[in-house]
């Protein structure tokens, strides 16, 4: 399905190049609607030290089989809380994103949406999936509950895509099902393409696959232990190609609206994997954004220590001693962005999570 979904807010492009003056005058129009929408909230969350994001891991259970995640070897006994309203009262984030595990192995996360937007004041609500369980019917159930956008995170296009989750056809089934997804009426539906090896050649493919679909795409760079498990870093052949992907990338951005991944995140991938970061913002988790687990403690985000239980909050300052990582919700910092591409970052706010 190529172009608008109908509704006008997945950015899918028409099916055709979008000339610099049409770009232009579309970027203007959109920043315009999006500080009517959400410039108050941005302002509300800036003025009370509020975080952006607060990711709700509602499972750590999986039905992917990555080869780099443990999530799926999770036990089925494990914790899960029967509501998550009150920690996003009390934390007050401008945006949820509901990330697992999968989350859509929770039966009742219907409900879990529907409460956090009937009992909050957030100003979006994500569901990021890897797409196992993704049906329409389960997806206008969601969209029923209150969840704006809907994230689908993916390894690459097609067979490559089905190797790393170990799920044969689930690429099939998800591109079978997205134009019906799409119609349903989101505000944002959204692939998420991860940055590792195997996916380098298909940068831009993805991005022209999202534009005949209709849906928007983000980029995230790999964690930093799937980074040291791989050749990515020290392989100049391999790093020359993810810099040509990269800047074709940047280019298309300025004219494709649906590459939701700012250029200013997408030319520093390269020297993050070099090392070279010498100008790169300060990270903002524990600040900006925060994670909570499915029995409530509170994560700077999904590779540090717990500062501790949501009922102690607010938590004592303190820094992390992170190894770093590149991934989108790091990287994707308001320190970086123009206006247009903050008020975007807050209208899209989403998760890294598959």
């Amino acid at each position: 399905m190529a172009g608008s979904n109908g509704n006008g807010n997945n950015g899918g492009g028409t099916g055709q190049d979008d000339g610099p003056e049409t770009g232009r005058h579309t970027a203007l129009g959109g920043t315009m609607a999006m500080l009517r929408r959400h410039g108050a909230a941005y302002l509300r969350q800036q003025a009370g030290g509020r975080p952006r994001i607060l990711e709700l891991q509602v499972t750590r259970s999986c039905n992917a089989r990555c080869a780099w995640c443990d999530a799926w070897r999770a036990p089925g006994n494990e914790v899960e809380l029967d509501d998550y309203s009150a920690i996003v009262r009390l934390l007050r984030p401008l945006a949820v994103a509901i990330v697992g595990g999968e989350p859509l192995l929770r039966p009742d996360l219907d409900r879990l949406a529907a409460s956090l937007r009937l009992s909050t004041e957030i100003s979006a609500l994500t569901v990021a999936t890897n797409g196992v369980d993704l049906t329409v019917d389960r997806a206008r159930r969601l969209l029923d509950a209150g969840v704006d956008k809907l994230v689908i995170s993916i390894e690459g296009l097609g067979e490559e895509n089905d190797r790393a989750r170990r799920r044969t056809g689930l690429f099939e089934r998800i591109d079978r099902a997205l134009p019906e997804i799409v119609g349903l009426g989101f505000r944002s539906v959204q692939l998420q393409l991860t940055i590792h090896e195997r996916s380098i050649p298909q940068l831009v493919e993805t991005a022209r696959y999202a534009r005949d679909r209709g849906v928007r795409v983000a980029y995230t760079l790999q964690g930093p232990s799937r980074l040291e498990a791989q050749s990515l870093s020290t392989d100049d052949k391999l790093l020359a190609r993810l810099d040509d992907e990269l800047l074709e990338l940047c280019e298309l951005s300025e004219r494709w609206s649906h590459i939701v991944s700012s250029a200013e995140y997408l030319r520093r991938v390269g020297a993050f994997l070099r090392r070279r970061t010498e100008d790169f913002p300060p990270c903002a988790a524990g600040t900006q954004f925060l994670r909570a687990t499915p029995d409530g403690w509170i994560r700077p985000c999904g590779s540090l220590p717990p500062l501790g239980h949501w009922t102690g909050y607010p938590f004592p300052a303190s820094s992390n001693s992170c190894p770093g990582c590149w991934s989108r919700l790091r990287g994707e910092t308001p320190a970086l962005l123009g206006v247009s591409q903050l008020v975007e970052l807050y209208r899209s706010a989403g998760a890294d999570s598959g």
